[in-house]
């Protein structure tokens, strides 16, 4: 149970890693050409 868990948690974190750099390279993509 804690094992499924601790894998789930990991997976999302990556996710929300990913997401996050996602972001990031959006707005450094548009705020120096807007």
């Amino acid at each position: 149970m804690s094992i499924i868990f601790a894998i789930v948690r990991e997976h999302a974190g990556s996710v929300s890693l990913s997401k996050s750099d996602l972001g990031g390279l959006k707005m450094m993509f548009e705020f120096p050409w807007n």
